[in-house]
């Protein structure tokens, strides 16, 4: 993936992506910064669920779809109100079934 540098106008190489093979602790380091430093892996629940035209993201106690057409794009949020609508959405649309109490942070 490549994005553009602002302070240049010139393209810079930021990620590079490639078949060569890694073992799991190759990514221990990045995994590990993830889980201290950055709330939005580690600050709620969200589950990600793509589909052919869209993709359907419960995060928190929020349940987004967005679906994609040629023109434009459509995005509806549900506020989740309960646990047992989330426990719902995660089984209904996602086929999560928690073993064990879920808690929710805002």
């Amino acid at each position: 993936m490549d994005d553009l540098n602002v302070k240049s106008g010139e393209w810079v190489v930021l990620y590079n992506f490639t078949l060569q093979e890694h073992k799991l602790q190759d990514f221990s380091e990045m995994c590990s910064y993830t889980q201290r430093v950055s709330p939005f892996f580690t600050g709620r629940p969200f589950c990600i669920l793509h589909l052919s035209d869209g993709l359907i993201t419960y995060m928190g106690r929020k349940l987004i779809t967005t679906r994609y057409y040629e023109t434009h794009l459509t995005k509806t949020t549900k506020v989740l109100d309960s646990d047992d609508a989330i426990l719902s959405i995660l089984w209904d649309t996602f086929r999560i079934k928690l073993e064990n109490h879920l808690t929710v942070k805002e």
